[in-house]
């Protein structure tokens, strides 16, 4: 029995894995398909497009679906009809598929067309903070395009740096790192930590602008604290880089306007307080930093990416129930 069981998992491991790399086979190509329409039709023409495709598509069953769908009604479910709920999801199809366009085209000898459009509010914040010479912790989420935000400060002579995770398949993120470098967009590399970590710190130590997206699920590691209606645990790396490197942090988010324009919102710096132990002081600082988060997301639910997962305990959610941090 043990035997058969086994010849049964490796045969099921190893269609797995052919099935996976002929869905990275297509991915790679279609990829390639799709960021080549910069190059065939104006924006515009392509947001009328994208609009088309989500009335086109939405309704076909999908696990990113049915999980956005699950994470509304746990967060929405006493204060809006299932109905409600479903056109919310709709909407935040519409933003990420309306958002994948744009990508493309910030990566296109069309830019422009889409930059054009982008209002930045606040900027004296930033202004203000760069002043200071100890660099910016730009703090940010999913929500918005937040894919195209460092394209625009870049293109305003902001040195912005995003830090980022691109897709696990060779040839995609390859691909996708030829597009950025090419049209100067700059980017720190989450993986692997260590390098990643180094260069960040040495880029606020150039007083540079480190942007970080602060709303994923960490599976190992992360604050636990309750994020729209979900106990998830959140990265402390802004909490801990301001800590270390006397860096500004300066919430920065870019919202969808109704026009499909684009504005970023920089807000004036948090405080960091000083005057606790060192834990404490980092667990604190990321409860504060995650409310802002959220007071974003409420005012803008379509426009945040609802598709996250919770995971299991790990050991700094050990350690916070322990009393460990405090």
């Amino acid at each position: 029995m043990t035997a058969q069981t086994n010849t049964k998992r490796r045969r099921h491991s190893r269609i797995h894995r052919i099935v996976k790399s002929i869905r990275y086979f297509l991915g790679r190509r279609a990829i390639r398909i799709f960021f080549f329409i910069p190059h065939i039709i104006p924006f515009s023409w392509a947001l009328s497009f994208s609009k088309i495709l989500v009335n086109m598509v939405y309704h076909i069953p999908g696990i990113y679906r049915r999980q956005a769908l699950t994470n509304l009604k746990l967060f929405f479910g006493k204060n809006k009809s299932y109905r409600e709920i479903k056109d919310i999801a709709r909407n935040v199809s519409m933003e990420a598929t309306k958002g994948f366009f744009e990508l493309a085209y910030a990566v296109s000898p069309r830019q422009e067309e889409l930059y054009s459009s982008i209002e930045i509010e606040g900027i004296e914040h930033l202004d203000a903070a760069l002043k200071r010479g100890k660099g910016v912790i730009a703090l940010s989420a999913h929500l918005g395009n937040f894919t195209i935000m460092g394209g625009k400060l870049v293109s305003e002579g902001y040195p912005f740096n995003m830090v980022l995770k691109l897709p696990h398949d060779r040839g995609i993120s390859e691909f996708l790192k030829l597009k950025m470098e090419q049209y100067n967009h700059k980017f720190i590399l989450a993986d692997p930590t260590i390098e990643s970590q180094k260069e960040i710190i040495r880029s606020l130590r150039r007083n540079e602008i480190v942007c970080l997206i602060a709303d994923g699920d960490q599976k190992f590691g992360g604050i636990p604290v309750k994020l729209m209606g979900q106990e998830i645990a959140v990265p402390p790396g802004p909490a801990i880089l301001a800590k270390r490197t006397g860096a500004t942090i300066l919430p920065m988010f870019i919202i969808r306007q109704p026009n499909d324009s684009h504005k970023i919102i920089i807000d004036p710096p948090v405080k960091v307080d000083g005057d606790e132990s060192y834990n404490h002081g980092i667990v604190q600082l990321t409860i504060k930093l995650t409310r802002i988060i959220e007071n974003y997301i409420c005012q803008y639910p379509t426009q945040w990416y609802w598709v996250n997962k919770k995971h299991r305990y790990n050991r700094y959610r050990k350690k916070l129930k322990e009393g460990k941090f405090k």
